[in-house]
Formats: structure tokens, C-alpha cells, sequence
């Protein structure tokens, strides 16, 4: 996420670690300063821990929160343990037949699952709004993924979003909106906090399951990618593997998440071509 902090932009990059109740187990954030003016030291306001170069051998000093970065007309990228509460939090519940049930208790069960995902906004402010102070809070959408084992998995459904198969995999998608509700007060936004997935198993087991979380209204080119999911889906064998390079080291996880951004900006805009040259073939016909 860019934004501007002492007159330079920043791209911020959080990635937590959430233990199977939504609770936070490991925060670490990539921050990435953009040295447009291509100074020799450069200023960063940073409540972050064990701070590490990423990508240099740039040296800092630290007072307080203020980091100088020695940056040698360099950009900077560098990564922190963060021990803040999250702007957004996720609370996890599972029920087996009807009972809320733990995790250890359902492993290996057969019966049907119902997962709920609560997430909650925490980033509220009080904005003058036509001489009233309004409670809003800043606008995030949250893109989930999972995917589940389809010879144990039956009637897999999920709310806000889709499913799709391919006959050994199914993967489910979804996107959520805290606080959206509660600043505009619009009924059709009313659950849009909560994701609920439902599934009969043979044997339960818990997947990986990933939330992307954004600053950003939700707009058309979000619920446009229900559009391309099944033809994505041929790539999620890739987006696991390159999610999973989070765990091997910041450097593996800086070239993993590039990898992945890339290979799924291709997978769109090849989906696009497609249409276009269908759409060039029907008015010709």
C-alpha cells in the first residue's frame, strides 16, 4: 500500500500469521521507501521491531520511531516484527453437525463443517460530515482463498463468494467488507464482515486458508475476478506454492510474491485478449 510519510512515498506490506482461532501468532511487515529524490539519507517513521535489510547494505540509526537511513541514493526495503493490534482482525469458529466445536476435536471426523470467518474493522474515525460528526471507518476489502480436497469434500458452499472444481481440487472464494456497513448504512452491505463456508466431509481436515486485505472501496474489477475464477483456478497450484515461500525468508518471499503478482497479471490480461478476439469473431459472423 503507498502512501506518503516525511515528504517520501512508502509501500506497505503486512503479513500475518493467524493461529486456526484468527488470532495473530507472527506479524512481519515489509516496508519499501521510494527514493524519488535519490538522497543520501532519507527519514522513516516505523513502530516496528528486529528491523532488517531486505535488499542492501544500507545501514540506519534509530531514535524513538524516527529512522535515518543511510540510502545512498538507493531505495530502501526493509522488514520488522510488528506486536500492534491489526487493523483488521479475524475472528474463527467451526462447528461439526451443528456443534461449535475445536479444531483438535474435529481432525480426522467425518459430518458437516461450517466454517465462519468474522472479521473485524478496528480503524475507525470521527469525520465531519455535513456539520455532524460521523463514526467512519477506513474502507477495506478482504479477498479469501482456500481450497479443499475434493475425494473428502461434498456440497462445499460459500457465502460472498464462489466454488469452483477441478475434479481432485475445490477451490473457494470470497470477499468481505468490515466496517463498510457501518459507515455507509446500506442494507445490501449488511454481512458483508462475514464469510460462512459449509461442506460435508469424510475426514476433516483444516485447510490454509489466506486472506488479502486492501485499503480500498469495493469496486467492479473485485467482483469481476468471480468472472475469471475458474480459468485462474488452472494457476492455483502456482499462487500455493509461491504463498508458501512466505515462511522460507524475506528474500525468497520478495521474488515468490513478484512471481506470483506477474503470472496472474498475465493470466488476466490473456483472458481479456481472449474476449476481445471472441468479441472481433462475432461481429464479423
Amino acid at each position: 500500500v503507498p502512501f506518503n510519510v516525511l515528504a517520501l512515498t512508502k509501500e506497505e506490506t503486512v503479513y500475518a500469521k493467524l493461529n486456526s482461532d484468527g488470532s495473530s501468532k507472527k506479524v512481519t511487515v515489509n516496508e519499501h521507501l521510494i527514493n524519488t529524490e535519490k538522497s543520501d539519507s532519507i527519514a522513516d517513521y516505523s513502530n516496528l521491531k528486529n528491523i532488517i535489510n531486505l535488499n542492501g547494505n544500507e545501514t540506519f540509526t534509530q531514535t524513538n520511531e524516527i529512522i535515518s537511513w543511510d540510502a545512498k541514493k538507493n531505495d530502501i526495503f526493509y522488514q520488522g516484527k510488528y506486536e500492534n493490534a491489526l487493523p483488521v482482525t479475524l475472528n474463527a469458529t467451526y462447528k461439526l453437525n451443528g456443534t461449535e466445536t475445536v479444531i483438535k476435536d474435529m481432525l480426522g471426523k467425518s459430518g458437516s463443517v461450517e466454517i465462519t470467518l468474522k472479521y473485524t474493522n478496528n480503524d475507525k474515525h470521527y469525520v465531519k460530515v455535513n456539520g455532524r460528526y460521523e463514526e467512519l471507518y477506513t474502507p477495506f476489502t478482504v479477498a479469501f482463498l482456500t481450497t479443499f480436497d475434493s475425494t473428502k469434500t461434498s456440497n462445499l458452499s460459500i457465502t460472498n463468494g464462489e466454488i469452483s472444481s477441478n475434479g481432485t481440487k475445490e477451490m473457494a472464494l470470497a470477499i468481505a467488507t468490515p466496517g463498510l456497513y457501518e459507515s455507509l448504512k446500506l442494507n445490501e452491505l449488511q454481512g458483508m464482515d462475514e464469510i460462512k463456508i459449509t461442506f460435508d466431509t469424510t475426514s476433516f481436515e483444516l485447510p490454509t486458508m489466506y486472506s488479502v486485505i486492501s485499503p480500498k472501496i469495493l469496486s467492479a474489477n473485485d467482483l469481476s475476478i468471480f468472472d475469471k475464477l475458474n480459468e485462474l483456478y488452472a494457476k492455483s497450484n502456482d499462487l500455493s506454492t509461491n504463498m508458501d515461500t512466505i515462511n522460507n525468508g524475506a528474500n525468497d518471499l520478495l521474488a515468490g510474491s513478484n512471481k506470483l503478482k506477474s503470472g496472474l497479471e498475465q493470466a488476466i490480461i490473456a483472458l481479456d485478449a481472449t474476449k476481445e478476439d471472441e468479441n472481433v469473431l462475432t461481429e464479423e459472423n
